[in-house]
């Protein structure tokens, strides 16, 4: 008698906390975001479509895959390579492992120029450099594929980033390794996740002849992936990754 009892006690408090935690449970949901697609293209054998006269055209990479698409899902180029390509908004190229030359192309597919420079192309908006062989030094080439200027270092590359009025290619920290680097439009500011003892992030002014380090705070992880850094909100904000985590820098 009394285990039917005590059985019958803890049903009755069960179904008591049950009607207790739906009474409590129940209230307007939070407003959610979603996302609907709007179109959506099989880049396995997508039909071309001739752009409209100034119309907007974005670029993507996908596997083995380059092209452009309309903000309407029109894709206007695609183009399948072997080995490796590199692609801006304003031009493509592709090559192979022991490229001595690189053609790059216009988004409508007109030839724009050739890079008669052994190396590894890399587009970045407007700009063209050649990353040399050994990993230490790059070139920057003109408009027509004709080198510009050449750096010259000793140290592997292991990031890199542009803006229309410089480049960063840093070196490294008590190990010389930089895994994310990022210069901001005017150039007036670099940011970078280096080093592999006591790993840091380290944003830097740069005053046209010295860089000097205006904030740096050290990682708890370092490990030797490369990092996301860019400048985002008219460069008044610097996101990077560390470990698993993102983390964003007001500077203002």
């Amino acid at each position: 008698m009394k285990t039917k009892k005590t059985r019958s006690f803890y049903i009755t408090l069960a179904l008591i906390l049950c009607a207790v935690y739906i009474i409590l449970a129940i209230k307007p949901l939070g407003l959610e975001y979603q996302l609907t697609p709007g179109w959506k293209i099989d880049v396995t054998n997508p039909t071309i479509s001739e752009p409209e006269e100034n119309e907007r055209l974005l670029h993507f990479k996908l596997g083995q895959s380059i092209g452009y698409f309309t903000e309407d899902g029109k894709v206007t180029n695609f183009i399948s390579y072997p080995y490796k390509s590199s692609i801006s908004k304003e031009y493509y190229t592709f090559y192979s492992a022991n490229s001595s030359a690189a053609s790059f192309y216009l988004p409508s597919g007109k030839k724009a120029g050739t890079i008669n420079i052994s190396g590894f192309p890399m587009i970045q908006d407007n700009r063209l450099y050649v990353f040399l062989p050994g990993g230490s030094s790059f070139v920057q080439c003109s408009e027509d594929g004709a080198k510009a200027w050449e750096y010259s270092g000793t140290v592997p590359i292991t990031a890199f980033d542009s803006s229309e009025y410089g480049c960063i290619s840093p070196g490294g920290s008590e190990f010389p390794v930089i895994l994310g680097a990022a210069i901001s439009s005017d150039a007036s500011l670099v940011a970078v996740v280096c080093g592999q003892n006591k790993q840091r992030f380290v944003l830097a002014k740069n005053d046209g002849v010295n860089a000097k380090i205006i904030f740096h705070e050290f990682i708890e992880s370092s490990d030797p992936y490369q990092k996301l850094v860019r400048f985002y909100n008219n460069d008044d904000t610097v996101i990077y990754n560390s470990g698993r985590t993102l983390k964003l820098k007001d500077r203002r």
